[in-house]
């Protein structure tokens, strides 16, 4: 993303965005002149059980602080000195004598909006407000009424669905991942599960495929309970899509 931005700064556009699938981190907050330090929000991968018990925060406010003083050093020092430093190494090394871009932190102070892809409502209470910081985040619409219209149980239905979606799973197909699912979900007989993996197959309770799945289906029979994801970019694409 930085070197699309150093291409905007060379060219003179100002009106320039970016746009997020996922939260505004917390520790850029820094680059648009707000102390995240003034909020109780966590660090952005450092949140867990416990944190709130009842929606109330439960954190201690000085660890939390701790935790948000140190990765807001790193990404200062990241966007600062490092990009200075990567950039004298690199115009020397190709032996270039034109102007260097400006470091991260100008180039990231420089966009106008950043487009996050979550719905205002469900980001945190104290998460504080800012101009640049644009929401985009939708809650779904059931047109297709999949979701709203009743359905009716077959006979001899299992009683649970589960949908699985590991999304690309290419570099771990010299596991026996199959296998290993197999061994797992048929410890679970009362439950049918629907999973997209590395390959083929079919067990006495489910099936995988490598071919991506009808999820809006799944997603809407009457009977499905749980769905499994290991959340990256390609399961949350799927997830939009369907």
């Amino acid at each position: 993303m930085a070197g699309s931005f150093a291409v905007f700064e060379a060219l003179g556009i100002e009106e320039t965005f970016d746009v997020s699938n996922s939260v505004f981190n917390p520790q850029y907050l820094q680059f648009l002149g707000i102390n995240v330090l003034d909020y109780q929000v966590p660090v952005y991968n450092l949140a867990k059980p416990g944190d709130w018990v009842n929606g109330e925060w439960q954190k201690d406010r000085d660890e939390n602080r701790s935790e948000h003083e140190v990765i807001n050093r790193l990404i200062q020092k990241l966007f600062t000195s490092t990009s200075h430093d990567l950039y004298d190494s690199l115009f020397d090394d190709l032996k270039l004598a034109i102007e260097k871009p400006s470091t991260l932190d100008v180039l990231f102070k420089k966009i106008k909006y950043h487009f996050i892809n979550q719905h205002p409502l469900i980001k945190f209470n104290e998460f504080p407000e800012d101009d640049k910081i644009v929401y985009i985040g939708g809650i779904l619409v059931e047109d297709d009424k999949l979701l709203t219209e009743t359905k009716k149980k077959e006979d001899n239905e299992f009683y649970c669905h589960v949908l699985v979606s590991f999304g690309t799973m290419d570099y771990i197909e010299m596991y026996p991942i199959l296998y290993m699912i197999r061994q797992v979900f048929v410890k679970f007989p009362h439950c049918y599960f629907h999973i997209r993996a590395t390959g083929n197959s079919t067990f006495d309770n489910g099936y995988t495929t490598k071919d991506p799945l009808p999820q809006k289906e799944i997603l809407s029979h009457p009977n499905t309970r749980v769905f499994i994801s290991h959340c990256g970019i390609n399961s949350v694409n799927e997830v939009l899509y369907a």
